[in-house]
């Protein structure tokens, strides 16, 4: 367990403290070899020599990370979990907003959102613009006046732009 006065652990105790298989941790904290990107943002804090160290809140990020993907003992892949994290749609006019469980600390960009497309009740989707309101996604287009569905990266590849604060990115999905 973690002690009050200690300020960084390395993977070993990490591991034990989360019951984590070390080898998770390093994959969550390792470089993409597709983006040659982190996987996730600040998990830990690397000497020079490549040695991960943790402090109190990169464990809490491990956790939250942890609690997240293996809800009930199960190993929760990104189209079974997306089912969890997207809890509401709300239709409007010419625009749905969405809300999310499990954002962590909230919602950010890495710049734009890009990936979301939008359908009226023909089912046809066009491209779609997208801005993070307030904890919700508002997702928008000229060509749609009464949108029905949206979906997010809904294609063989793409590039996440919507992500928690832990750095965690959502997956693909479709509204039904």
């Amino acid at each position: 367990l973690m002690h009050k006065n200690k300020q960084y652990y390395n993977i070993s105790e990490v591991s034990k403290i989360l019951n984590l298989k070390e080898h998770v941790i390093r994959h969550w904290d390792s470089v993409d070899p597709k983006t040659n990107k982190l996987r996730i943002e600040g998990l830990s804090i690397r000497t020079k020599g490549g040695t991960r160290y943790f402090n109190q809140t990169h464990i809490k990020k491990l956790s939250n990370i942890k609690n997240i993907l293996f809800e009930e003992g199960k190993h929760n892949y990104s189209l079974d979990l997306v089912n969890k994290i997207m809890s509401s749609k709300k239709l409007y006019k010419n625009f749905v907003d969405l809300t999310f469980d499990y954002v962590g600390s909230g919602l950010v960009s890495n710049g734009f959102l890009n990936g979301f497309e939008i359908a009226g009740s023909d089912n046809v989707f066009y491209p779609a613009s997208a801005k993070i309101i307030n904890e919700k996604v508002r997702v928008y287009s000229k060509k749609v006046k009464m949108p029905k569905r949206v979906r997010y990266g809904w294609k063989n590849y793409f590039d996440a732009t919507l992500f928690n604060s832990e750095g965690l990115p959502a997956s693909s999905f479709q509204t039904e």
